[in-house]
């Protein structure tokens, strides 16, 4: 039998990817397409939307190139996964009415009404989040409200994830860790809440059979391969939300393993046996993709997109450059304190007064706030903000975690994963997937064409590279003592008007 290959497709916040592994889940080949998202008109600055065609041929044009001159007929399966909280809405016929990024909060115009329809503490110990205002009951009430005639159409509401595999077969199914981010799945029972359904006066025929991870749930239709390339009859598998991928492919799978998945954000989850519940708007339960697993989570937002920004909007744009001259530079960034972009999470409180930006020392001396100073302080910037998400799951979890594990994309900074370690002041582990929520669903795709037994196995099959960090006794010292610097800046910039 020929070594199979697996194909993943990956709608991310910025752009989509198709990557193809082998049967040891060795990355082959990848290709990418950037996207953007539109304003509806008086949505501004929060409401976002994008053309579902024109991001299903950028997938299906990535999925083209990232086969060309492989042998196809060695392709097992297909699957996908994708940013959380996107969704979309069909009419009857399977056409999108609406295509809604992650970004969407057009929620918030009617966050009064969407609260009233329910308690917090009873929708949130059915799904595990608070508030609902950026999540689908929120996009479907703003369009009952707003746009009657488009929402009279609707048939069926799929997340971003599940889209995908319509796409590629015409069958509706539901991942479950992707329901979970849809505000309507009861984490318990693992099915659609009667309950949240009933309080916004949702059908539960809009929402289709709820699937594991690893779940076939058609093949590709001849469409669908004229489009993408891959052979019509291909297996379709499905995947898993980003965040949930990730931490499986990086073996994040048993009880008090802490997770860190550093790329354009930086959610920090920790595995449970149990749905634990923290504080609604500070800690969310997910699904995990395992039955009898759930997570903690708690997101500090930006991270990679922060460094982004500096390296390629402000500096050089030389990643490599830039953070060889940062390792030069000793803790506390000679001073230089960054407090913008990552957060300690509490939704609830979101400031839109929030001011950010950076602490510079004075007088100041230009040849201490140096490029590789600011680059410093921005990776420590985010390490701190990993600390007081880990530090906000801790009473919830009430142990210490097990593991502590970094994935990513800037998991590939060796000194990022050593300012983590420090901070931390606990030994941590970097799983080099560079493409890790794709390689998730490669793993998906390898148990849903009956190549392997299981998840379990297929993690075990394809785990990539680990390498563990130590901690460095000096820096954690450093970092001891100007964490609470950081804290007192980061609340400062959050209450920018109080004394």
């Amino acid at each position: 039998m020929s070594d199979p290959l697996y194909l993943a497709l990956d709608a991310g916040t910025g752009g989509g990817r198709a990557v193809v592994f082998d049967g040891r889940g060795r990355l082959l080949r990848r290709a990418y397409r950037a996207w953007d998202y539109v304003t509806p008109a008086g949505l501004d600055p929060y409401g976002k939307e994008f053309d579902a065609g024109r991001f299903w041929a950028l997938l299906a044009e990535a999925s083209r190139e990232a086969l060309q001159g492989l042998d196809r007929s060695r392709l097992a399966a297909v699957s996908s996964t994708s940013m959380r909280q996107g969704c979309v809405f069909l009419d009857a016929s399977g056409r999108e009415l609406y295509a809604g990024p992650n970004r969407d909060a057009r929620g918030i115009e009617v966050g009064l009404e969407l609260e009233e329809k329910i308690q917090e503490d009873s929708a949130a110990g059915i799904c595990g989040r608070w508030p609902p205002w950026i999540f689908a009951p929120g996009r479907l009430l703003w369009f009952k409200l707003n746009a009657p005639e488009i929402f009279s159409r609707i048939a069926r509401v799929l997340m971003l994830n599940d889209w995908i595999l319509f796409r590629l077969s015409g069958e509706a199914a539901a991942e479950i860790s992707a329901a979970g981010d849809s505000f309507l799945l009861d984490i318990r029972t693992r099915q659609w809440s009667p309950e949240l359904l009933s309080a916004w006066d949702l059908p539960l025929s809009w929402f289709p059979p709820l699937v594991l991870s690893g779940s076939r749930v058609g093949q590709v239709s001849g469409p669908a391969a004229l489009e993408t390339g891959i052979p019509a009859g291909t297996p379709v598998v499905a995947g898993a939300a980003d965040s949930q991928a990730a931490l499986w492919a990086a073996g994040v799978i048993e009880p008090d393993q802490v997770g860190i998945i550093a790329g354009t954000t930086a959610p920090v989850m920790a595995v449970c046996d149990q749905p634990l519940l923290g504080p609604a708007g500070r800690i969310w339960t997910n699904c995990h993709l395992l039955p009898g697993r759930w997570l903690l989570e708690s997101n500090c937002g930006d991270a990679g997109k922060l460094l982004r920004w500096y390296v390629e909007g402000h500096a050089s744009g030389d990643y490599e450059t830039l953070l060889a001259q940062a390792e030069a530079i000793p803790p506390g960034s000679n001073l230089v304190i960054a407090s913008l972009g990552p957060m300690v999470f509490n939704l609830k409180e979101i400031n839109p007064a929030r001011r950010t930006g950076f602490l510079f020392p004075f007088p100041l001396e230009l040849e201490q706030v140096s490029p590789g100073a600011i680059t410093r302080s921005i990776l420590e910037n985010i390490a701190f903000a990993i600390r007081g998400n880990r530090d906000q799951l801790l009473p919830v979890l009430d142990r210490e975690p097990k593991s502590i594990t970094i994935t990513g994309g800037m998991a590939r900074s060796r000194l990022f994963a050593r300012i983590v370690a420090a901070v931390l002041a606990r030994p941590v582990t970097v799983v080099e997937a560079p493409e890790a929520s794709a390689l998730g669903a490669a793993m998906a795709a390898a148990v849903g064409c009956g190549r392997m037994a299981d998840l379990k196995s297929a993690a075990e099959a394809f785990q990539p590279a680990r390498t563990p960090i130590e901690p460095d006794p000096a820096w954690t010292s450093e970092y001891e003592d100007l964490y609470p610097d950081w804290q007192e800046q980061i609340k400062k910039f959050e209450n920018p008007f109080e004394e």
